[in-house]
């Protein structure tokens, strides 16, 4: 990418948007990467709909999600006052499908989502529960052993992003939980390079 060889943001643009048409607008990594560009040039409503593309190519993208969050926050968007984690995992659990995060205009429950690793195979089974309802048969239903695996750590770079979210809050609190997402970064950082380490 020559943004990043030249910090040539303007070509890196023109590159991008070249490679979004040419894939009939399904190159998930050059939406987002468009919106981050725009978002660090201070274009965070652009990157916002970038961002909702590229969500819509991929719903449960953590990345995607926390990129989103930037961009919401940049535009001067806030969580509701006494909002909880709690609150988030109930009201993540209870949505339909990953798709409905796109419209989304909170920071804090895109961020929640992003780290919820395990909320698209929730929802999944969900699905797949109603149909068996609806159906009143019964149904081999092969995906559903695949979902009921081990649960995946999220990304470093989201603890990261998420971390940031809430420097940027200002607050005492805000600054106690971000060292907290900085400090999950660093775990999930270290053994993803002592996993990658040993096994080359």
């Amino acid at each position: 990418m020559s943004y990043i060889y030249n910090n040539d943001k303007d070509f890196a643009l023109v590159c991008l948007n070249k490679a979004y048409m040419l894939s009939n607008h399904i190159d998930i990594e050059a939406a987002r990467l468009k919106g981050q560009i725009l978002l660090e040039i201070g274009k965070a409503s652009e990157a916002r709909v970038c961002f909702q593309e590229a969500l819509q190519l991929q719903p449960n993208d953590p990345l995607t999600l926390a990129c989103l969050a930037m961009s919401l926050s940049a535009l001067g968007y806030k969580a509701p006052v006494g909002s909880t984690n709690f609150d988030y995992r109930s009201k993540l659990q209870d949505m339909s499908n990953m798709s409905e995060l796109s419209a989304c205009v909170d920071p804090e429950e895109l961020f929640q989502a992003s780290i919820f690793t395990n909320l698209n195979d929730i929802l999944v089974r969900k699905r797949l529960e109603k149909l068996r309802n609806a159906s009143r048969k019964t149904v081999n239903i092969s995906a559903e052993g695949a979902l009921s695996g081990e649960v995946a750590q999220a990304s470093p770079e989201i603890y990261y992003w998420y971390g940031m979210y809430h420097m940027k809050k200002g607050t005492a609190k805000s600054y106690a939980k971000a060292k907290l997402l900085f400090t999950e970064a660093g775990k999930h950082l270290l053994t993803y390079w002592l996993t990658h380490s040993l096994t080359n």
